[in-house]
């Protein structure tokens, strides 16, 4: 898929970043930040949600000093600062948000090219995981998340395999196999990469629902769960 935003494109299936059509030079990290805040354009991204996307093993000090340092190079590619941002501007105490206009564009071309085999593979595995997910029980409930996940990695440009994953989360969430501090951020990650390949309501608003009532059903703490920004915003989307 390629992210269009000023003068840059984000091609997040070659994980490059290019502007007026060079190459620049980003390591992953950064360019794994930069999707980051993309997804959720207009929203806040808070560290400990980039820390459990990117720096999960490490620990907190290492997550501090990469952070910062990664942003820190993110920011000089593209051209901006944390005194005057165009495109990520920093939130105190809390994370970053993308504040730059977004424009996305489905490689549709490249799915056309990719392998019927691989195409068809991927949907099998995506509907392995939807069968298992049915049964309602903890071991196939695991199972599923793999297919999901396998799906997602032989075909990034399909929404479907997204909401399973997602899928997966909400209902571990539901049995009491994770706790909803720790699943429903990560149903809401699945859901929000789906987003930016389709509006489908049948796709994303049921998901987004059950977050809510899954968040206001008995937690301890507070939750808060809004509709995506994709929904607030037209997003243009062309082959």
């Amino acid at each position: 898929m390629l992210i269009e935003f000023g003068s840059f494109v984000a091609d997040t299936d070659r994980r490059e970043l290019l502007k007026h059509g060079r190459r620049l030079r980003l390591r992953a990290q950064p360019f794994d930040i930069l999707v980051a805040l993309i997804e959720r354009a207009g929203e806040t991204v808070t560290r400990d949600e980039l820390r459990r996307r990117l720096w999960s093993d490490q620990t907190f000090v290492e997550f501090e000093n990469g952070l910062n340092s990664a942003v820190s190079r993110l920011r000089e590619v593209l051209g901006d600062t944390p005194q005057a941002p165009c495109l990520i501007e920093t939130v105190p105490k809390l994370g970053y948000r993308f504040v730059g206009h977004v424009s996305l564009k489905v490689k549709r071309a490249m799915q056309a090219t990719l392998p019927q085999q691989q195409t068809s593979e991927a949907h099998k595995a995506y509907l392995k995981g939807h069968h298992l997910i049915k049964r309602h029980t903890p071991p196939n409930a695991q199972r599923s998340l793999e297919y999901f996940t396998e799906a997602i990695r032989l075909d990034p440009a399909d929404a479907l395999n997204y909401h399973g994953a997602a899928l997966y989360y909400l209902l571990a969430a539901l049995m009491g196999e994770l706790s909803p501090s720790h699943a429903l951020p990560q149903a809401e990650d699945f859901i929000s990469r789906g987003l930016l390949l389709t509006e489908d309501s049948a796709c994303c608003r049921t998901p987004w629902l059950c977050c809510a009532c899954i968040s206001g059903a008995g937690t301890n703490r507070e939750m808060r769960f809004t509709r995506p920004s994709a929904w607030n915003r037209r997003t243009p989307m062309s082959e």
